[in-house]
């Protein structure tokens, strides 16, 4: 079973629950987490402070996950960890639009517990 132990993730997810629940599972494999309701409060948590991780979903109000991760290439100012997007429909023109804006992973929504631990685990070359 992977362990992250200290690993700091921030989840931003506009949906409350999504992100009471992976941050539930992460922390009990010793992710340190934060959360942010949308892309706008990540770029202020991101300001506050760094972060291994950032796991984010695709539909959000204000920005959605790509444009808050164009934002985020833009600012020289802040760290660039490793993305992983997660939505409930992700097609193939989504996933490549992603992975142009620097994402290194993806989830299906609702994420299954194995999925995030598999994903965070290829994030850092973990078995």
């Amino acid at each position: 079973m992977a362990q992250f132990s200290g690993t700091k993730v921030l989840v931003v997810d506009d949906t409350p629950s999504v992100r009471m629940v992976l941050r539930a599972l992460l922390e009990t494999h010793g992710c340190i987490c934060e959360e942010a309701h949308d892309g706008d409060s990540a770029l202020r948590c991101l300001e506050a402070s760094s972060f291994d991780l950032i796991i984010t979903d695709y539909r959000m109000p204000i920005m959605n996950g790509i444009e808050f991760l164009d934002r985020l290439s833009q600012r020289a100012d802040l760290p660039h960890p490793p993305v992983v997007l997660h939505s409930s429909g992700l097609d193939k023109t989504l996933q490549e639009r992603a992975l142009k804006a620097g994402v290194r992973g993806f989830l299906v929504k609702p994420p299954e517990r194995a999925d995030v631990l598999s994903t965070v685990a290829q994030i850092f070359n973990l078995p």
